[in-house]
């Protein structure tokens, strides 16, 4: 064999593997690191993760990156789990989490919570998703006993809270259930854990509202956000600010997206994302893009994040033909180029997938992001600068367009053909193929119980009145003042409104 020649044909078996599977046929889907091989506890009834644990150095941030970025690249393994010892104790977990976030869609952690009161923040900045806390009782002396140490509790508790206030969540609390030392207590746990979630606000992590009620374009497909307007006027400036601080006060609800009708008809937007920007961590913005060009720079200099813009077709008679109008693709093209320029990135491009009208498009629509990524040099904010997002039709709001709807499952089967990789949100369980270098992602809400099982979105309508949900309207909740004991009053009531649309059948066995 020539020198070398065995060591290339290991590297391209290596890129033919998709899967990394055992003996017995079980796939590896995650990974889990024990990077810390000490711990400021001495529980009881620790086993250390199994390790019998040296005294020699722990595992590297370098071998940690790498390992990572190999279990993506070749194997698709996408989530990740650190533990210990106690993790917290390594100065380096943020460095790290930042250096793995570009390979992972989910990195979590296991601690004991005595050191995350003062690191959750810095924690959530880097990357990391959520937290498991072990906490195996709520009084001082048997906590102390069970983890031979000294006043450690309330170190514990303050971490729990400093966790769901930086939006590390779902957080898991794990106890460990003793015979006779803490086993009566499990009702007090499940009463701590209700508590938690009242501070958290219960599930709902982000908020859209449609502010305006009014679009330039009049698209076919058009569901309006699921609202029946009438002729009222849009959501005032006061309300929305109103709402965000609210939100953010009492529910750490901090990420708001702005749609429509077309949000970039109010003149005043923005200075709406400069009032709500203190409230808010993500500000983003659906529009029809046919207005951006003029109004991308300044919306990012008042604060915006970024944007999706609308786009089904590149082809300018099947776009006026599905926008009802004529001669506004090219204004749309240089809106997408205009918010790349003001860094309003990613963006996402969403394209409604209409049968016999531009499903031979997406080929050329993925060559077309591929080109922005190419103007917007690459990578932006450490992802693609431009993402498909590849839209179901939703005949419940249009019954006549039916006939429209493509079969998604045979869709995403093609284009698991062609991926690289496949990846899965967590946001309504979306899945993402990586096609030639483009993040396609695909939205499929149809009979899609994952979809409103997994949904974390609360909608408010340009008219103020919360929709618990996308497909109903017999559970609307106004809201009619901007004192924050109403609108906390309006959120919790619409809270006990919420429940999947599309929900699993109960098992029959």
């Amino acid at each position: 064999m020539v020198e070398g020649e065995g060591e290339r044909e290991q590297e391209q078996e290596r890129k033919r593997m998709t899967r990394l599977v055992d003996a017995y046929g079980r796939e590896i889907r995650s990974l889990r690191f024990s990077i810390m091989n000490r711990c400021n506890l001495n529980c009881i009834y620790c086993h250390a993760e199994g390790e019998e644990y040296s005294s020699g150095e722990p595992l590297s941030a370098e071998l940690i990156t790498a390992i990572a970025r190999v279990a993506s690249r070749y194997y698709n393994i996408r989530r990740v789990k650190f533990s210990g010892g106690e993790p917290l104790m390594r100065d380096d977990l943020p460095a790290i989490v930042q250096a793995i976030r570009a390979f992972m869609d989910d990195i979590s952690l296991t601690t004991n919570g005595t050191l995350l009161s003062s690191k959750a923040g810095e924690l959530a900045d880097s990357g990391l998703d959520r937290v498991n806390i072990s906490l195996d009782s709520l009084r001082e002396d048997r906590y102390d006993a069970i983890t031979r140490t000294r006043n450690n509790l309330s170190r514990v508790i303050d971490g729990i809270y400093s966790a769901i206030d930086a939006g590390l969540t779902p957080i898991k609390l794990n106890m460990v259930v003793l015979k006779g030392v803490n086993d009566d207590e499990i009702e007090d746990m499940i009463e701590f854990v209700r508590n938690c979630n009242d501070r958290a606000g219960g599930r709902s992590r982000g908020r859209e509202v449609s502010i305006m009620n009014r679009c330039n374009l009049n698209c076919i497909y058009c569901h309006a956000e699921g609202e029946e307007y009438s002729g009222e006027e849009p959501l005032s400036a006061e309300l929305i600010t109103a709402i965000a601080r609210v939100a953010s006060r009492y529910y750490n609800i901090r990420r708001v997206k702005f749609s429509g009708g077309e949000p970039l008809m109010r003149d005043d937007l923005p200075a709406i994302v400069q009032a709500i920007r203190a409230f808010m961590d993500d500000i983003s913005l659906t529009t029809n893009g046919t207005l951006l060009s003029s109004k991308a720079g300044e919306l990012a200099d008042s604060g915006l994040d970024r944007v999706n813009i609308s786009l089904d077709s590149l082809r300018e008679d099947r776009y006026d033909g599905i926008t009802r109008t004529r001669n506004n693709l090219s204004r749309v093209i240089d809106g997408i180029y205009s918010a790349i320029d003001a860094g309003l990135t990613p963006i996402k491009l969403n394209m409604v997938v209409l049968k016999g009208m531009n499903d031979d498009e997406i080929e050329d629509m993925i060559e077309f992001v591929r080109n922005c990524n190419d103007r917007a040099g690459g990578r932006s904010r450490g992802r693609e600068a431009v993402i498909l997002q590849l839209i179901e039709l939703m005949p419940f709001f249009n019954p006549g367009m039916d006939i429209y709807r493509p079969d998604f499952d045979k869709l995403e089967a093609e284009l698991r053909a062609k991926a690289s990789a496949v990846k899965t949100r967590r946001l309504q369980r979306r899945r993402k193929y990586i096609v030639d270098g483009v993040e396609v992602e695909v939205v499929h809400p149809m009979d899609n119980t994952e979809f409103c099982a997994n949904c974390t979105r609360l909608r408010i309508t340009s008219e103020g009145k919360i929709k618990p949900c996308l497909l109903r309207n017999d559970n609307l909740v106004p809201i009619e003042r901007v004192d924050d004991e109403h609108i906390i009053s309006r959120l919790e009531m619409a809270m006990r409104y919420r429940e999947p649309f599309f929900r699993r059948e109960p098992s029959k066995n």
